[in-house]
């Protein structure tokens, strides 16, 4: 796809070399967001930093109009805006309308964690805000859910990231209610909620409930019984603690040294080819090696001596089954990891 298709948000088009026009008349107003693969800022390492918001249609923002930048994550953004501890911190929107944080459809919340959550540059914390999907479309069970969770939350610690894990909200009065997906939805809230599963709790389901029947969204904040109104996305971006966003210093993922130098390390698997990247600071004595999520080494690209500067090595068909798998990168007293699922 070349543009975000339920956006509800205006793009302007204009023929012609237009950087000068301040007004953009005569434009076309097209409601989409045309995609923009990427942008990366120059920005201070130890005082800026990002949280990205991984979730589906109500993290998306469905059932907005007006192009108001008023999802609940616009709401989050705009509250970290306001704190001077947190004003550096910015919200990526990694939500995708109609998806299941489990599964190996490219989609899926497992499958595109790398690309959305991993590979972003400066990330500190994921908030994940995902399942309701799985359970009321795909009949998932509360174990298939929690296991993405589990999954995502390992490959997130990889990287020294926290994770923190927001209840899945109410869905009675929606087509998608029945009393055995409530059930299931019970289930996966509970074990969010439990102690050690994940880093902090966002209790969206307490939040915007009917405290008289906890199986319904409470009447002011529902649109259609499933996604919040606008009022309900703006009462969920509130309810967020932005003291659990206030630390001052982003750790660095692989600096070990007092000079905090890193390395950086980025892996891909196209056409059965396995491609790293990797840039050390100043000539080292490289390892590359593959592990599995247990721990044990499936693959070594290269281990010797290596110039500072960048480097790409590539291994066909390494006989991997398909899963998630650790990359670590080794150079004198510094490291870097990632995860590439398969």
């Amino acid at each position: 796809m070349t543009h975000h298709y339920g956006s509800r948000t205006n793009s302007y088009i204009l023929s012609g070399d237009q950087t000068a026009s301040a007004g953009f008349s005569g434009a076309t107003t097209v409601e989409r967001w045309y995609h923009i693969n990427g942008i990366d800022v120059l920005a201070d390492s130890t005082t800026t930093r990002a949280v990205v918001c991984l979730g589906n249609s109500i993290t998306d923002g469905y059932g907005l109009t007006g192009g108001l930048q008023n999802r609940w994550t616009d709401l989050f953004s705009q509250a970290l805006l306001n704190n001077a501890a947190t004003a550096r911190v910015g919200v990526l929107n990694m939500g995708i309308g109609g998806t299941n944080v489990a599964g190996t459809d490219p989609t899926t919340g497992t499958t595109r964690f790398q690309q959305d959550v991993l590979n972003q540059s400066g990330v500190r914390w994921v908030i994940i805000f995902y399942g309701i999907n799985d359970i009321c479309s795909s009949n998932s069970s509360a174990a298939t859910v929690t296991g993405a969770y589990q999954q995502l939350i390992t490959a997130a610690y990889a990287m020294k990231m926290k994770v923190y894990g927001a209840t899945i909200t109410p869905v009675n009065g929606n087509a998608y209610y029945s009393s055995s997906h409530e059930s299931i939805r019970a289930s996966v809230n509970k074990w969010i909620r439990a102690p050690g599963n994940f880093d902090a709790i966002i209790d969206f389901d307490k939040t915007i409930r009917d405290p008289a029947d906890t199986t319904k969204l409470q009447t002011m904040y529902s649109n259609d019984w499933l996604h919040p109104n606008a009022a309900g996305y703006q009462l969920l971006g509130q309810s967020i603690p932005v003291k659990l966003f206030d630390n001052p210093t982003m750790v660095k993922p692989g600096a070990t040294d007092k000079a905090n130098a890193t390395v950086k390390l980025v892996a891909h698997h196209c056409n059965n080819t396995t491609h790293v990247f990797f840039e050390i600071p100043h000539e080292s004595i490289v390892s590359l090696k593959v592990f599995s999520m247990l721990g044990k080494e499936m693959y070594e690209f290269t281990e010797k001596k290596l110039s500072s500067g960048r480097h790409e090595v590539a291994a066909t068909d390494l006989n991997l089954a398909k899963g998630m798998y650790f990359y670590s990168l080794s150079a004198d007293n510094l490291s870097a990891r990632q995860i590439l699922v398969y």
